[in-house]
């Protein structure tokens, strides 16, 4: 398995915002992109957001099951509002197991997620599954 991330800043941005984590067991693998909103806080954020759910796949053991992992996030939502209260930001997670390349991709906002059969860094042979 061969992973490509593209990130570049946004033509009317002053910062890349973007981050990217993933976490992985002999069963599966979990891969967040983030894109937040600038502002003050937006890359500790987006670097916060990112690790908060590659976490939640694996809190959840992995699941294939979108609700077990929504849940997991709406707990870590609810705690990091003391410190990041006025940041919003775009995602991406993947949820893919191993032994059956089965798994849940939950997405939020413009971040795209997709898959390029010949291992190609071509963008135009990607099978976007998020739009």
């Amino acid at each position: 398995m061969r992973i490509d991330w593209f990130s570049h800043t946004g033509s009317e941005r002053a910062n890349n915002c973007d981050a990217g984590c993933y976490g992985m067991t002999e069963q599966a693998i979990a891969l967040a992109i983030v894109d937040a909103a600038e502002s003050e806080k937006a890359q500790e954020f987006s670097r916060y957001w990112a690790g908060a759910l590659v976490a939640a796949a694996y809190t959840s053991g992995y699941s294939d099951d979108a609700s077990r992992i929504l849940g997991e996030l709406a707990n870590v939502q609810s705690e990091m509002r003391h410190t990041f209260l006025q940041e919003i930001a775009s995602y991406a997670l993947a949820v893919i197991h191993f032994p059956t390349g089965e798994g849940v991709l939950l997405s939020a906002g413009d971040c795209l997620a997709g898959i390029s059969a010949d291992n190609s860094v071509d963008l135009a042979s990607v099978d976007w599954l998020s739009l």
